[in-house]
């Protein structure tokens, strides 16, 4: 979606490899990169382990147990603390879709 966003044409992709598989996104939906144009400022991509460590971390302090997509916002904010320092931050924390198998490997 980000190469999309940030092309301005629509990007495929065959097959993506993530585990944040929620927001993983293959082929974009024409009108969302439409609607993107003039409301979105930036996109952040994260790194896959800073992602696992941020759900982690919402287990230990929110005590949820969270999906990786919905982590990707605190690994944003891990990953790019600059772009975060001094200002008021809301993070939505949505789906706890995980298998036994996920939540015996990442937590």
């Amino acid at each position: 979606m980000i190469e999309s966003w940030k092309s301005g044409k629509v990007v495929t992709h065959e097959k993506i490899n993530t585990i944040a598989d929620g927001i993983g996104v293959r082929i974009p939906v024409v009108q969302a990169l439409d609607d993107m144009k003039g409301l979105v400022h930036q996109g952040l991509l994260v790194n896959e382990d800073t992602l696992i460590r941020a759900m982690q971390l919402i287990r230990l302090h929110a005590g949820v147990l969270v999906e990786p997509s919905a982590a990707v916002g605190l690994a944003a904010m891990l990953e790019n603390p600059d772009l975060f320092t001094n200002k008021t931050v809301a993070l939505v924390l949505t789906g706890s879709n995980l298998t036994e198998e996920q939540i015996q490997k990442w937590f």
